[in-house]
């Protein structure tokens, strides 16, 4: 008896784990399922609160900066901005492109308005709103910046 019961233990083992492996799986492809059809909305929605979200940003700012996080002529600019106050005496928006597809996606916008090809726009970028101009480097977005202060 003790022979039969060992392999009949063995094989209910089995049995059990085969069942709950099948079931988790079930539930994940169920759970991605349900994230495939959320994701249209999802797309939606944030498409229109980041429309939103860039409206607000922009509201009366009379240009964009846009930036890179790492990039090393950007910090130089924003270092004069911080050494100057000039958020304190201009209204601008200041947007980060590396990390923030909707803020790279409005540089190329603004770059394509000023004639530019969307291949050759780098960072430091500014969007003259006022104008309608675009101007790149460091130097001449220092130079706006001093004459708007």
């Amino acid at each position: 008896m003790k022979k039969i019961l060992f392999p009949i233990v063995i094989l209910v083992i089995i049995i059990v784990a085969g069942i709950a492996i099948y079931s988790s799986t079930k539930g994940e492809e169920k759970n991605s399922e349900q994230q495939t059809t959320a994701e249209p909305e999802q797309v939606e929605n944030n498409q229109v609160e980041n429309s939103t979200e860039e409206s607000a940003k922009t509201e009366g700012a009379i240009a964009i900066l846009f930036y890179g996080y790492t990039c090393g002529y950007c910090k130089d600019v924003n270092d004069w901005l911080e050494k100057n106050n000039v958020k304190d005496k201009v209204k601008f928006a200041h947007l980060e492109v590396y990390k923030d597809k909707n803020n790279n996606n409005l540089l190329t916008e603004k770059a394509k308005s000023c004639g530019l090809d969307e291949n050759h726009i780098g960072v430091p970028f500014l969007y003259d709103i006022e104008n309608n101009n675009c101007m790149s480097g460091s130097d001449k977005i220092i130079e706006f910046f001093e004459s708007k202060i």
